[in-house]
């Protein structure tokens, strides 16, 4: 556990009930759960606005019942290909960024419950490209970054320095980024 009292470890990934793990839970997050509908029908308003989508559905591309979070997260738009796999692109797994401490705080409570959260195009004009679930979240500091961290980027023939000076640009290499690594689903409109 972590000082924000998260485990690092996260849900399980392969379930993706709508049921809260009692024995995990606490009688605040039972109360939480239980206020969640169920969705029984799947519905494509992957593209909508925010402000045109019906609180509780689930998006065409997931499984009937999955969570959905009311957090995002922004690409830059040369990813769309690698999380697509479109042009033989390799795939995109992994994401790293510089946020503050709320903000990660809010991305990682999706992760611990589970939820999957809305990958947007974004700087500018945002469209849907899918939604990703979080299967893993560490931090890493700049310096520590290895090629690894370039294929899971969806950047296998850079070099670590290619990489840090090309996303990295201005950081320290004592600067902590928060290291995610995720399950994607592109929006069927997308593919």
């Amino acid at each position: 556990m972590d000082e924000d009292g998260f485990n690092d470890a996260g849900p399980p990934v392969a379930q993706l009930s709508v049921e809260p793990d009692i024995a995990n839970s606490s009688g605040s997050e039972q109360k939480e759960h239980a206020k969640e509908k169920v969705c029984t029908q799947c519905t494509c308003y992957c593209q909508a606005p925010p402000q045109h989508v019906p609180k509780n559905y689930t998006p065409c591309c997931l499984p009937l019942g999955a969570r959905i979070s009311s957090r995002e997260i922004q690409m830059f738009p040369e990813f769309r290909d690698n999380l697509l796999r479109k042009n033989g692109e390799p795939a995109k797994t992994q994401t790293l960024r510089t946020w503050g401490k709320h903000r990660a705080r809010a991305h990682k409570q999706s992760f611990w419950d589970g939820k999957w959260i809305r990958v947007w195009r974004g700087q500018g004009h945002k469209d849907t490209i899918g939604w990703l679930l979080i299967t893993f979240w560490d931090e890493i500091k700049v310096g520590a970054l290895d090629h690894g961290d370039c294929v899971r980027e969806g950047r296998p023939t850079w070099d670590v320095e290619k990489f840090r000076q090309k996303y990295c640009k201005g950081l320290d290499t004592d600067y902590e980024l928060v290291r995610i690594r995720f399950e994607f689903r592109a929006c069927r409109a997308c593919l």
